[in-house]
Order: C-alpha cells, then sequence, then structure tokens
C-alpha cells in the first residue's frame, strides 16, 4: 500500500515538472494548429480582422488552384529548391572530406566554415544585400566580367594599346578553350559511329558542329545570353536583375549553411572503418573509386536528410527573401507581374499581412500536404535504408 502511494506521489511530481512544458506546448503550439485548421475555412469580411470571419468552406482550397501568383510561388520554389539542395548537399560534403583529410589548423577552418551558421538569417542578409549592392565586390567583379565579353579592340587599339593586346590575346585563349573542347568531345563521338554512309556521316558531323557553334557564339546562344545578363546586372544590380537575383540568394544561403552539412557529413565519415578502405587499397581501388562505392553509400541517410530539410526549408523559406529582395525584382510573364523571387513563405506571409487570415492559413496546409507528398518522394528515390 505504502508503494503504492510513493508511486502516486512520484507521478503527481513528475506532472508538476511537465506542466510548464504542456502548458507552453498546449498554448503556443497545438491551439494554433487546430485554430488555423478552422481558420482556413473562413475568409475576412468587411471588417478585415479575426472578429469578421465569414464561414465558406473549401473555397479558399479551391482559390489555391486558380492564383496565378501562388501557382507562381510554387515554381519559383521549386527553382529555389533546386538549386540550393544539390549547391547545399555537395559544398557541405566537398568540405567535410577535404577536413576529414591531416591537414593542418584542421579545427581553426572547421570553426570558420561553421561561424555563419549561428548568425542570424536576417544579419545574413542584410550583411550579403550590402556585398551584393551598387559599387559592392561583386557588382565590380560582374563590370570586369562584362567588359571582358563587350571589349572592342578595333575601337580601343588606339586609346590603350598594351590593354587592347592582352585583352585581344586573353579573348583568344577563352575562346579557344571553348573550341578546343567542342573538338576533342566530337572528334571521340564522330558521326561515322552511328551512321554507315560516310557522305552522310561527314554532313551530319559538319551540321552538328555547326549547331553547337551558334548556341554557344550566336547572337542568341549561351555566351550572347550570359553577356545580356551581365549587362543587365551591371545596370540594375545583381539582386535587382530576375535571372541574377535567385541564384545570388541561393549562393549567399550555400555559404551560410554549408558549415552545418559538414559537420553532419564529417561524423559520418569519420564513423566508417578504417578497415573498408583498407580492404578496397587491397583490392586495388583509387580514391575515385573509394568515394564512389564507400563512402558515399554510407554517408546517403545524411544526404536523405539534407534533402528533406532542404525542401522543406525552401517552401518555408522568407526571412532570406524578406532581408534581401522583398520578393522582387518585378518580371512580366505571360502578361502577368511577378516577382522573381517571391517563393510560397513570402507569399503566404503578404496575405496574413494583407489581413487574408483564411486564404494564408489554406496555403500552409496546402503547403503542408505538398511538404509530405515530396518527402515521401525523395523517401523512395534516396531509400537510406539500403
Amino acid at each position: 500500500m505504502a508503494k503504492a502511494i510513493n508511486q502516486s506521489q512520484e507521478n503527481k511530481v513528475s506532472y508538476l515538472f511537465l506542466a510548464p512544458f504542456l502548458t507552453v506546448f498546449l498554448v503556443f503550439l497545438a491551439y494554433p494548429i487546430v485554430y488555423s485548421f478552422f481558420l482556413s475555412f473562413q475568409e475576412s469580411g468587411t471588417g478585415y480582422s479575426l472578429n469578421s470571419l465569414e464561414w465558406v468552406g473549401l473555397k479558399n482550397y479551391f482559390n489555391l488552384f486558380t492564383d496565378i501568383e501562388f501557382l507562381w510561388a510554387v515554381l519559383m520554389t521549386f527553382y529555389y529548391a533546386l538549386l540550393i539542395m544539390p549547391l547545399g548537399i555537395l559544398s557541405s560534403l566537398v568540405l567535410a572530406i577535404l577536413l576529414n583529410n591531416k591537414i593542418s589548423f584542421k579545427n581553426v577552418f572547421r570553426s570558420a566554415y561553421f561561424l555563419p551558421n549561428i548568425l542570424d538569417m536576417l544579419v545574413i542578409g542584410i550583411i550579403w544585400t550590402l556585398i551584393y549592392s551598387k559599387d559592392g565586390v561583386v557588382d565590380k567583379f560582374i563590370k570586369i566580367i562584362f567588359d571582358f565579353f563587350t571589349f572592342d579592340f578595333l575601337g580601343n587599339i588606339t586609346n590603350s594599346f598594351f590593354l587592347s593586346v592582352f585583352t585581344l590575346f586573353t579573348q583568344g585563349v577563352f575562346y579557344g578553350l571553348i573550341l578546343f573542347f567542342i573538338y576533342k568531345i566530337y572528334s571521340n563521338f564522330p558521326m561515322s559511329r552511328y551512321v554507315k554512309n560516310e557522305k552522310m556521316a561527314h554532313i551530319l558531323d559538319i551540321l552538328v558542329y555547326g549547331v553547337t557553334f551558334v548556341l554557344i557564339f550566336g547572337s542568341g546562344g549561351l555566351l550572347g545570353g550570359a553577356s545580356k545578363v551581365l549587362g543587365s546586372a551591371v545596370n540594375n544590380g545583381v539582386l535587382g536583375t530576375p535571372a541574377t537575383c535567385m541564384p545570388a540568394v541561393v549562393f549567399a544561403l550555400v555559404v551560410k549553411g554549408a558549415g552545418f552539412g559538414m559537420i553532419l557529413f564529417l561524423a559520418a565519415i569519420q564513423n566508417i572503418s578504417e578497415s573498408v578502405y583498407e580492404a578496397a587499397d587491397i583490392d586495388g581501388c583509387n580514391e575515385v573509386q573509394k568515394f564512389f562505392y564507400i563512402t558515399l553509400p554510407l554517408v546517403k541517410p545524411i544526404i536523405f536528410f539534407m534533402a528533406v530539410t532542404g525542401i522543406i526549408g525552401a517552401l518555408n523559406a522568407f526571412t532570406e527573401i524578406y532581408a534581401m529582395t522583398k520578393g522582387g525584382p518585378i518580371m512580366t510573364v505571360f502578361g502577368k507581374s511577378l516577382g522573381a523571387t517571391k517563393l510560397t513563405g513570402y507569399y503566404l506571409f503578404t496575405k496574413w499581412e494583407q489581413s487574408e487570415f483564411g486564404y494564408a492559413a489554406a496555403m500552409s496546409y496546402a503547403l503542408l500536404v505538398l511538404t509530405i507528398i515530396i518527402s515521401k518522394i525523395q523517401e523512395k528515390v534516396l531509400s537510406p535504408e539500403d
């Protein structure tokens, strides 16, 4: 009997210690989740406040499928995710492999790479906004590249002979290397391999060379397009140009988050037994083979984790967009003015800011369902349990 009383008293004490956490959980997490779900079936009335809500059923959910801005935000979010996930995983893995080697000042480098991760995203956004600003470091670098692509040798030779000759020589090396690589690639895969008729094979070789040349060097080709993008970036800034703003934001996020992923990969790599690598050495495996057949498969759970958290982070991305671009710059798509970096998280914020509480709540639950679906697909594709 005494033991039962003591057990009951211990349970009461346990519940007493759990009470603060349970109170915070119910007030700040459980209640908002339930209330926001109820809110998603309503819309603001004439008062545009939580006190003027009207029941509309599934209207908010159906409106998502016809909202061009929401669909555009989803598309831009996928674009953002497709940039940041592979770059984030690759940069973290490369840093982990480098720091796993026996190098001097390893702890210093590890701390330096991890340092940006502990800084607040708003602070990081403001810092990179200054870096990307007009006459900033990146802007000056882009101007140098733009001047290189657009340098007029004949027009400037009388003004600066040595600079003109040096630039012409550099351009010659650059374009010559491109042509050399094209030649090496196609010389290893001649059309005679696939076409038995010798004359037809030569004609196809000429055609392939010509099309490749136009796609790279033509006015509407790769280099021409790059030159136009650089010109726009010079005039409007990196964050003010639709083609460069998203990669610029992604680069800032990759630099910030690479340290965290590096720690995860480093822990996984150091957990691999040395005997596995020794056995591979005995079998005659080189470093590349050991990476692809030993290291990469054994860090696959970390890749899966970073892929899942990456897509969740992309669907909820807000602070970096708010700090750096405010969803802009505006670009015209099929006659509609849309933000080049307006992601779902930022678009949800704007709807809440406009007092469209029900629509914003419906959007959040739609994104939750989308996140679950994508996570399940990633789980099937990556299969970390294998």
